[in-house]
């Protein structure tokens, strides 16, 4: 029975989507975010990225398994890599130091129930850029 799950396992990470990438090619700092974080998230990068600064994002819609090619791709080059997430715990942090063996080196999270607005997620981004 295990095994029968783990070679579905496989198969699935054959048919998951890589995450979806915004920004400046080879950014110095790469945002990683999930889920309704997305606009706001997006909003912010772009408005970075006309004030001249080196950033992207990666958005994961697929996080289980965790698609890593791009992560792993897109990080060696980071010097920033910030979570952005809406929860307290960093949940996707978390399943990339697992999955991809590396975290995050500054952390966005908001957990008051309330969603990111694209100019919090800009303020809180220039606080760490």
């Amino acid at each position: 029975m295990v095994d029968k799950r783990l070679k579905k396992l496989e198969l699935l990470k054959d048919e998951i989507q890589e995450p979806w990438f915004i920004g400046k090619d080879e950014p110095e700092n790469l945002i990683l975010c999930w889920g309704s974080t997305y606009g706001a998230v997006r909003e912010a990068v772009e408005r970075l990225v006309e004030e001249g600064y080196s950033i992207g994002a990666l958005v994961f819609g697929d996080i289980w398994p965790l698609p890593t090619k791009k992560l792993l791709e897109l990080s060696k080059k980071a010097r920033r890599i910030i979570d952005v997430e809406q929860n307290a715990t960093a949940q996707l942090d978390s399943l990339i130091r697992e999955e991809a063996l590396m975290k995050s080196t500054h952390k966005i999270l908001k957990y008051d129930g309330r969603p990111f607005s694209g100019e919090e997620v800009y303020k809180r981004l220039k606080e760490v850029l």
